[in-house]
């Protein structure tokens, strides 16, 4: 990992079996990152030192651990703190503030008590969470109990300014934590940056039934991506289910950073010095259009989104005005039910390439003869894809539970994760694979 004394510890939490395409998003926005990063600290990328230079445009992978449900990697601080505005598959990300080997509770409570708190908290009692694995401190509540004894008397010996106490009182703490975790009697420090779940987008206000996790969305519609062998300005991107417009969202706004949300780590007091050159990056609409801090936007050549819901397109809609973003043109959000409607593909371009994804209901979201034998829903729905679009590629989440072996379409890729508890499968299709599965394909 990359080591120099400016650098810290990061822990970027992802969904589980995201890892991969954590990574690959990481890799992908690097660039962007290193822009956005120079830009805050009002260093030119030619000012930074050759070392520095190198390291930044390093082969990432080499500079990261991947663990299961995260990624640890080490970068100068105020690029971490980043982070949180620019990736959107992780879930939140954590600092490493300390680490030190424990085995007794007078210990924890001197370490904690010596640690420069005032540069990271403003007189408050954070939110505290604790684990202990293989470790003889093993009462996390003792644990919690501890800490805060311990930042108490630090406040005692190096009480916060007025000013400091009174905007200590606007902070949200249950969205401002220190986790404390003990693994073979290593206790491990660290700081939560991100404030509110990273998938709690700014723009995304106005949702429908059981919707789909922003990060969820962004993470499979980079693994869709993987399978696109053409230049997605010749592809037509369709939700056929759009809802709240998730899909098209995330997919719209992947390389956009946001600043339209509150980040715990803007309350750090040691991130004071830097609060003048964000608020100059504060606008998202300015950022998200400017040519310095986005990659090239690659985008679709249009997006459709449909809905047999009114209220579901009118939610759409909305959130588009939330995010503050101008649309493309090719954006239109459609009232239409492809089990009735005929007229769905009056919206296409000729020789386009279409590109479907869809997060359909499922399990106790079904009608009552559609839940008796999700199968034939699953393959009629797929049916009605195929006869009414003609896609090249087709991505479609299906809960784990329905075999989707009984469904005639061979799979190009299945990517298996967990959405509230229930296992799903992502799984696309290709047009050179809509024939019936054969027996023997699965044996």
């Amino acid at each position: 990992m990359l080591k120099r004394k400016s650098n810290r510890d990061f822990f970027i939490i992802v969904p589980p079996s995201f890892e991969d395409l954590a990574i690959k998003e990481l890799s992908i926005k690097w660039p962007l990152i290193i822009n956005l990063f120079t830009s805050l600290t009002l260093t030119k990328t030619s000012d930074l030192t050759s070392d520095l230079t190198s390291d930044l445009n390093s082969d990432l992978k080499m500079d990261i651990i991947t663990i299961h449900g995260g990624l640890l990697i080490s970068i100068p601080e105020e690029m971490g703190y980043l982070l949180n505005t620019i990736l959107k598959i992780p879930t939140r990300i954590l600092m490493r503030l300390d680490s030190f080997k424990c085995k007794d509770f007078p210990k924890l409570f001197n370490k904690l008590t010596k640690f420069p708190w005032n540069n990271y908290l403003k007189g408050q009692i954070p939110s505290i969470e604790a684990s202990s694995t293989k470790s003889r401190l093993n009462h996390t509540g003792r644990i919690i109990e501890t800490a805060e004894k311990a930042i108490k008397k630090y406040y005692i010996g190096q009480p916060p300014s007025k000013k400091s106490q009174e905007e200590a009182s606007l902070i949200d703490i249950e969205n401002f934590s220190i986790y404390i975790r003990f693994e073979d009697d290593l206790c491990t420090i660290s700081i939560d940056t991100s404030g509110e779940a990273l998938y709690k987008r700014s723009y995304k206000k106005f949702v429908t039934r059981a919707p789909l996790r922003e990060n969820l969305a962004a993470g499979l519609l980079l693994k869709l991506e993987e399978a696109i062998n053409f230049p997605k300005e010749e592809a037509i991107l369709i939700d056929p289910m759009t809802g709240s417009g998730t899909f098209l969202l995330e997919a719209l706004l992947f390389n956009t950073a946001i600043f339209s949300r509150n980040y715990s780590f803007t309350t750090f007091p040691l991130f004071k010095k830097y609060l003048k050159s964000y608020e100059k990056i504060d606008n998202f609409s300015n950022f998200s259009n400017s040519s310095n801090f986005i990659l090239d936007n690659n985008h679709f050549k249009k997006y459709l989104g449909f809905d047999n819901d009114e209220r579901a397109i009118d939610a759409a809609k909305k959130n588009w005005e939330l995010a503050n973003y101008q649309p493309p043109k090719d954006l239109q959000l459609i009232k239409a039910d492809l089990f009735e409607e005929e007229s769905t593909n009056k919206n296409l371009s000729p020789n386009s390439k279409i590109v479907i994804i869809v997060n359909p209901p499922y399990g106790v979201r079904l009608k009552q003869k559609e839940a008796k034998n999700q199968v034939l829903y699953f393959q009629k729905l797929l049916t009605s894809l195929i006869n009414k679009f003609s896609p090249t590629l087709m991505a479609i989440i299906i809960p784990r539970d329905v075999d989707h072996r009984q469904i005639k379409y061979t799979p190009l890729s299945i990517f298996p994760f967990t959405h509230g508890g229930i296992k799903l499968n992502f799984i696309i299709y290709s047009n050179q694979h809509f024939l019936i599965s054969t027996p023997n394909h699965y044996s």
